[in-house]
């Protein structure tokens, strides 16, 4: 008696938030990253925030897990547009950014995306091996955890070290 073979695909599930490439975000996963909600691996943003909190939010991520920063997305993760000044350069703009608020410079890649006919900026901050990463003039030292942005306690940095 012959067996009929049933071929099964497998299917392809999304990567974790943690491991999704810049390269993987098209408009669905992105507004999956918008909708998501501020945690331990995504914080939203209008705008750029002024010096050095946006240092502060880069290096985060880049003494934790990584994680994304959208630059143009409200607290409800609703797309409400933003791009860098003049013709900037998004990788270059924002760089320009960090490199005055946090040292040494986290490792990201940015891309601006379009999210429900809004153009966004899509900021992927990487887990960093030049941990820790310090806010300029303070030299204070920040890990995200799921509550948000936490300081390390200056008892800890030598920990951190």
């Amino acid at each position: 008696m012959a067996r009929d073979s049933v071929s099964v695909r497998p299917t392809m599930l999304p990567p974790s938030i943690r491991r999704l490439a810049l390269a993987d975000v098209d408009e669905g996963v992105l507004r999956e990253l918008a909708r998501h909600g501020e945690s331990h691996l995504v914080e939203r943003k209008l705008q750029p925030p002024e010096p050095p909190k946006f240092g502060a939010a880069a290096a985060t991520f880049a003494n934790a897990l990584g994680g994304w920063i959208l630059i143009g997305v409200d607290d409800g993760g609703r797309a409400k547009g933003w791009e860098p000044p003049g013709r900037a350069d998004l990788q270059s703009y924002l760089g320009d950014l960090l490199r005055g608020q946090v040292d040494p410079l986290p490792p990201y890649v940015a891309a601006q995306l379009e999210l429900d006919g809004e153009s966004i900026a899509v900021m992927r901050v990487f887990e960093s091996a030049d941990t820790p990463h310090l806010q300029r003039g303070t030299g204070a030292i920040y890990v995200r955890t799921p509550k948000g942005k936490e300081p390390v306690a200056v008892d800890d940095h030598r920990t951190l070290l």
